[in-house]
């Protein structure tokens, strides 16, 4: 008689899984389009590339930011941050001031524990739209 064993069904956050899929995305890139990956003719000498980041910077959100978006809300050409703060539910909006700064934050309130925030131009009418979940 075979006898059957119960398989323990293990569940992860899905901020975890979306984590892996984004590191497994960001490896298969850097191994697929590497330098030493080229073949002819393109092995050619590729020009060196260095880059670095200056000091951190701190802005304030909310209670639990959980995630972040970046958009052009206010239409100055100038990247803004829409942040959700999970335990102060609401979003919060730090306008960019173009030099990689940004403003003080304006919260707006988006219901129980909002969690993730996208921008894009839901509407078809050329302006950034932001939309909550």
């Amino acid at each position: 008689m075979a006898r059957h064993t119960r398989r323990r069904l293990v569940r992860f956050p899905l901020q975890l899984c979306l984590l892996a899929l984004t590191l497994s995305l960001v490896y298969e890139a850097a191994v697929r389009y590497a330098p030493t990956a080229l073949t002819a003719p393109f092995a050619t000498a590729a020009p060196a590339c260095e880059a670095s980041f200056g000091s951190s910077r701190t802005f304030a959100a909310g209670i639990n930011p959980f995630s972040v978006a970046l958009g052009d809300f206010n239409n100055d050409s100038y990247r803004d941050l829409a942040v959700a703060n999970y335990s102060s539910g609401d979003v919060s909006i730090l306008l960019g001031n173009g030099n990689g700064t940004f403003q003080t934050a304006v919260s707006y309130a988006a219901g129980t524990n909002p969690i993730y925030v996208t921008v894009g131009d839901f509407d078809a009418n050329g302006r950034t739209d932001l939309a909550v979940a």
